[in-house]
């Protein structure tokens, strides 16, 4: 079905079934769980009530949180409860009751976009650097397939059902403006590490349309667009996947967990290091190439 490169294909798509599989212990983990015992499990107290899971009264105004949710007041303001006789009306927030099945979708496709774009940029670099080529562990075309493969069709397939899973969920309803459009998110949410929404949001829906650009200029290369405007243009990479790195770590709900935090840490560590490993064995090679000149000279 996939040809002569069938085997790092598999390894691929291995690779994103095991992350969405992790993703979704850890979902539906967080789904009956709840660390102090007020009523709200630890998913609901961090993406809908927006209180601390950790204290069953968030405010300390002597009612639970779920008493207050309950009672229609703020367990987050200590002013607002039945005790003091004062009711406050709540304004809708971004996250709302009701199934979580496609937020939890959103959640998992967007942590497996982002691992899928971290194996696009490492094969982008191994695809650039003799050094690494002559270890002979991918072939430069194997490298080049992969790389094109993932970025054509996983990742950006993964980016796609990742939005349109948050704008068709009942959890974190977002309107098709907001997700094609960049900095219309205005909303006071703050994400699971307290940032606010509209920048973060704003990197992933940027970081998407450069990936477009990547791909599409990919596919005119020598037939539209000459070699070294697509190479120019393709030096825009670090910053594609750079804004998908920030976008994933200031809107992740699951960015405070350790799990979701070692995927971001290693995804650093890996392409950081290709990254070097190509500067410094450029430098190298350039080196060697002046030296040998000189040398017949």
């Amino acid at each position: 079905m996939f040809g002569k490169h069938d085997q790092i294909r598999k390894i691929l798509l291995t690779l994103v079934v095991a992350t969405i599989a992790l993703s979704t212990n850890f979902s539906l983990a967080e789904t009956t769980q709840d660390s102090d015992m007020d009523g709200l499990t630890d998913d609901a107290e961090i993406t809908t009530y927006h209180t601390d899971r950790t204290k069953a009264d968030t405010d300390e105004d002597g009612v639970l949180d779920a008493q207050e949710i309950l009672d229609n007041t703020n367990p987050t303001d200590p002013g607002s409860n039945l005790l003091n006789t004062y009711k406050l009306d709540v304004a809708q927030p971004l996250f709302r009751t009701g199934s979580p099945v496609m937020w939890y979708i959103g959640r998992i496709s967007g942590i497996a976009a982002f691992v899928v774009f971290t194996w696009v940029t490492c094969f982008g670099l191994l695809m650039t650097s003799k050094f690494l080529l002559k270890f002979k562990v991918f072939s430069a075309p194997t490298a080049l397939e992969t790389h094109s493969f993932s970025a054509s069709i996983i990742g950006l397939a993964l980016v796609v059902i990742h939005a349109g899973s948050l704008m068709f969920d009942s959890t974190i309803k977002l309107t098709l403006p907001e997700i094609l459009i960049p900095f219309t998110v205005i909303r006071t949410f703050k994400s699971a590490l307290g940032f606010d929404l509209n920048l973060p949001i704003s990197l992933g829906i940027l970081a998407t349309y450069l990936a477009l650009v990547l791909v599409s200029t990919s596919k005119l290369r020598g037939k539209v667009i000459k070699p070294k405007i697509w190479r120019a243009i393709h030096y825009t990479s670090f910053g594609f996947y750079l804004l998908f790195l920030f976008h994933g770590i200031l809107t992740g709900s699951d960015s405070n967990q350790l799990w979701a935090q070692g995927i971001y840490l290693i995804s650093v560590i890996i392409v950081t290091t290709l990254l070097l490993v190509r500067i410094f064995a450029k430098k190298y090679f350039i080196q060697s190439i002046k030296s040998q000149v000189s040398a017949e000279k």
